[in-house]
């Protein structure tokens, strides 16, 4: 297992509840240090995917990231759950409910959150 400090979001832009649903999508930045290296990885949920309904934020990571070590499902379950606990119905920096055609930008958020993550060698899992 390896430590992760969840330590920041930049929220980039966020279309949510979109009268026009093809129109819904956030892309972001997490912030987060492993092995006492601060890293930034981007956040994307797809055009056209609701955001309350749907689990599944894509991760960019660069090809030679040591985050690379990390089994990727679990980091992306602790990006998502980090997002989430921000922003959205169950957020605590932003909470949304009952409205539409909310677009959101360059919002901020300094959050730090300690979690526990699987490598790839403890499991033989790869990406």
């Amino acid at each position: 297992m390896a430590k992760i400090i969840f330590t920041g979001l930049v929220q980039g832009e966020h279309n949510y509840h979109f009268s026009n649903q093809d129109e819904d999508m956030m892309v972001a930045t997490i912030d987060l240090v492993y092995k006492e290296q601060d890293f930034r990885i981007e956040v994307k949920q797809p055009y056209g995917t609701n955001f309350e309904e749907e689990e599944g934020l894509e991760l960019y990571i660069p090809f030679d990231s040591m985050l690379r070590e990390l089994k990727y499902s679990d980091l992306s379950d602790k990006c998502e759950e980090y997002y989430r606990s921000l922003i959205g119905s169950s957020g605590n920096g932003i909470r949304i409910e009952g409205c539409a055609n909310v677009q959101m930008s360059n919002n901020s958020f300094g959050k730090q959150w300690e979690v526990d993550i699987p490598l790839v060698n403890d499991n033989g899992t790869t990406w």
